[in-house]
């Protein structure tokens, strides 16, 4: 996790902002575009770091872009009373290490489960998150 930092803040906008999200499945993209509340769901920071993960990104890495996405936007006062990097970290080494460690054995990374949960807000977005499975599979070996 800390061998990939975070970019910082001043790179956002040559790094994390230039993320393709019409070219990511609506439940990645959504919460990605329109964080609040979105992201503060932990359901959405795990599609979010497996689809990301299955991509190639680290895991530091995608703590950053959550990050990016809580330090700006529509918030009120909640990142005054919390830090946004470590719960961004928090949340993305949790759902991380829950798949290092075989707990998270990605039993319900598809497209039904997803939507079963409440959790897909544009059924058949042309992606099937059964590939992206496959993929971090692959990846992590």
């Amino acid at each position: 996790f800390s061998q990939c930092p975070q970019e910082p803040p001043e790179r956002w906008t040559e790094s994390y902002d230039r993320l393709n999200l019409a070219a990511l499945p609506s439940c990645v993209a959504a919460p990605l575009s329109n964080p609040n509340d979105w992201l503060l769901k932990p359901t959405f920071v795990q599609v979010v770091v497996r689809v990301l993960w299955a991509l190639g990104w680290e895991p530091g890495h995608i703590a950053g872009l959550v990050r990016s996405r809580y330090e700006r936007g529509n918030w009120g006062d909640t990142w005054d009373q919390y830090d946004a990097a470590t719960r961004a970290s928090f949340w993305v080494r949790l759902m991380a290490g829950l798949i290092v460690d075989g707990t998270d054995q990605l039993g319900d990374f598809n497209c039904v489960s997803q939507n079963e949960k409440g959790y897909c807000p544009q059924p058949y977005c042309g992606h099937n998150l059964a590939t992206y499975r496959e993929m971090l599979v692959r990846r992590l070996g």
